[in-house]
């Protein structure tokens, strides 16, 4: 495996959130076919579901911070990386006690500033999904920093090709 991470300069990375329908076991199985399939990170995401989503339906998907503790434990015994979408402020300080190198904004919180400021001043490797973001009306959501990458995707699962509209981007701004 490790001759295919030095030939490629891309990171494969498995969202294994909500599909672990709140089981540790679960989690920690996913990890491991993860490590198998040859990615590099497994994304979580972090987030109180009921300030959220406004309710108590998926209370189930929190992860608590002794949860985090355990699963990050976990991937560094598996040799995989753990990552996150962070949703508040707090779980950015239980990422952070981690010693997380990889953060993820998901495009519905591309709009908080404090969250987003937050992350970026960490001074680590940033994702920012572009899913709600509207490419027509407005550029790039934050000032050119060599840490930020920006993902481009479609809030809408399944997506069919013909949904798929890639920007042109300005290259100078990469």
């Amino acid at each position: 495996m490790e001759t295919n991470k030095i030939q490629r300069d891309v990171k494969i990375i498995c969202e294994i959130h909500p599909q672990h329908y709140g089981s540790m076991s679960e989690i920690k199985r996913m990890v491991i076919q993860s490590k198998i399939g040859g990615a590099d990170i497994v994304k979580l995401q972090l987030y109180d579901s009921k300030k959220l989503w406004g309710n108590d339906e998926r209370t189930y998907l929190d992860i608590s911070e002794n949860e985090l503790s355990e699963i990050d434990d976990f991937c560094k015994t598996q040799g995989i990386e753990l990552s996150a979408s962070i949703f508040d402020l707090k779980r950015v300080d239980w990422c952070e006690k981690l010693d997380f190198k990889t953060y993820k904004i998901a495009s519905r919180s591309v709009g908080d500033k404090e969250l987003c400021e937050k992350i970026i001043s960490l001074n680590k490797k940033t994702i920012i999904s572009l899913g709600m973001y509207d490419y027509e009306k407005e550029d790039l959501p934050f000032e050119k920093n060599s840490n930020i990458d920006y993902l481009y995707c479609i809030s809408k699962y399944p997506t069919s090709l013909e949904e798929i509209k890639m920007p042109n981007f300005d290259k100078s701004f990469f």
